[in-house]
Order: structure tokens, then C-alpha cells, then sequence
């Protein structure tokens, strides 16, 4: 689906009791609910996407973005409008929702058959395992100093994990008072095949009671044998919105 691949990622986040120098519990808790939140949302969003593509010179140069109108679906957020989209600086908006029309059509398809599906998720990029629950024993934790109300640690894998894929590096940031994550940045310790480099920021924020992963950029550099592609991908998430009841009582 074209919400799937406009992710690219997935993120794998739980809970668990935490050794001293880690994150506390409630901040790695609060962050395995903001990265998933979305996936189950019933309500409406909107995504903007701005992706810039390039060679690894910044030669052939590629730039689009697409602002999407986002509302649950039995599978998880779907688009439901395609509100503007823009390539290389031209209105694309009727060609994009044209393209989402089919595709559309096509998963319909996919889904009544029931076949691929197990086989394109496998195919749609790879994990980058962030520190938290189950995975938390696995990184090893340096607390870093304070700085406007902000605590924070960097992570990488333990000397026994560091050969197992999809684990990272980074650091996480979290409210000194309320103990809410900030932000965490990270960047994969072994690079997957056809990854050069890449690092993630993920920016979180709140709606309400509702914590959410509010932006991302992803940064890198990929592709295969002698084409290589520089890339810049930002998302932002807007107007959360959580699903109103139809009908009612008076």
C-alpha cells in the first residue's frame, strides 16, 4: 500500500524493567505507544511527505511532495484523499490520485485472493530495532547531560548483539519532569544490504492525552551494484483528529 511504503520502516519498541543507566521505564513505555499509535488509529490525520531524491553527487535531483488525507481502515491507516501533490514543482495531483485509484483497486484484489502479502511485506525494506522492552538487554546505555529540561542517553548494541541485524545506534531524549520522549535519533550499527548509510529522527508530541510520532526524516544513501541514490524523506503528521460516533442519543 502507498501509506506502507511512504513509512519505509518499521520500528520494533516494548516494555520491560530497565537496568540503572537506561531510559526510565515509563519514558522506553510511553515510546513503544507513540511509534505504534498510528497503525491502529481509528480517527483521521493528515501526512505530509517531502522526499528528495538525488545521485550521491546531488546530480539528477528529484524532489516531491504530497499532503494525504489518512483514516483508519481494517488494516490500518488508509488514504482516503489525496488533498495536493507536487513533482519537481508541477501540480501532480490529478496523476497521484489516479495512481491511488489503481492501486487501490489492485490490494482489493490482492486482498480477495489472499496470496503475496506475507511475501511483499518481506520485500519492502527492514527493521530498525530500537532500544525497549525484549530488545532493551541487547544495548548497552551512556547517560549524556541534562540540557533545557531535557534528559537523555545515547545506545548501542552490547559486544554479544553487535552482529545482529536490524539492532542500532543513537540517542533518545525524554521531559526531565513528565518523563514524555522528545526525540530519539538512530542509525543502523550493521547497514542492511543495499544501505549505505541512513539515520532516522523521530520527533514525538502530543494531542490531547494522545502521543504520536509528530515528524521523521530519514537521511541516506542506497541501491544496488553501480546506481546508488541519495535520499531526504521528512513526514509530518497534522490535525489528529480521533473518529466521531455516527448517530447517537439525543
Amino acid at each position: 500500500m502507498l501509506a506502507r511504503r511512504l513509512a519505509g520502516i518499521g520500528i520494533v519498541v516494548a516494555t520491560v524493567a530497565l537496568a540503572s543507566e537506561a531510559p526510565p521505564a515509563e519514558t522506553l513505555a510511553r515510546l513503544e505507544a507513540g511509534a505504534k499509535v498510528l497503525e491502529s488509529w481509528p480517527g483521521t490525520f493528515v501526512l505530509t511527505t517531502r522526499a528528495i531524491v538525488s545521485k550521491p553527487n546531488g546530480d539528477d535531483r528529484e524532489e516531491s511532495v504530497s499532503v494525504m488525507r489518512m483514516g483508519g481502515g481494517p488494516d490500518g491507516p488508509e488514504v482516503k484523499e489525496i488533498v495536493s501533490a507536487t513533482r519537481g514543482g508541477k501540480d501532480v495531483t490529478a496523476e497521484a490520485r489516479g495512481e491511488l485509484e489503481k492501486e487501490q483497486k489492485e490490494a482489493r484484489k490482492a486482498a480477495a485472493r489472499k496470496q503475496e502479502k506475507d511475501e511483499d511485506d518481506d520485500d519492502d525494506g527492514f527493521e530498525m530495532t530500537l532500544p525497549g522492552g525484549e530488545q532493551t538487554s541487547k544495548f548497552a546505555f551512556t547517560p549524556l547531560l541534562a540540557g533545557g529540561g531535557a534528559c537523555g542517553a545515547s545506545f548501542a548494541p552490547r559486544a554479544e548483539y553487535a552482529k545482529e541485524a536490524g539492532l542500532t545506534t543513537g540517542e533518545l531524549r525524554w521531559d526531565c519532569t513528565t518523563l514524555d520522549p522528545l526525540w530519539l535519533a538512530a542509525r543502523p550499527a550493521r547497514n542492511p544490504r543495499g544501505i549505505k548509510e541512513m539515520t532516522l529522527r523521530m520527533e514525538l508530541a502530543r494531542a490531547g492525552d494522545t502521543l504520536y510520532v509528530a515528524r521523521t526524516v530519514t537521511d541516506g544513501v542506497g541501491g544496488m551494484l553501480f546506481i546508488k541514490r541519495k535520499f531526504h524523506i521528512e513526514t509530518e503528521i497534522a490535525e489528529l483528529a480521533p473518529l466521531v460516533p455516527t448517530g447517537g442519543g439525543s
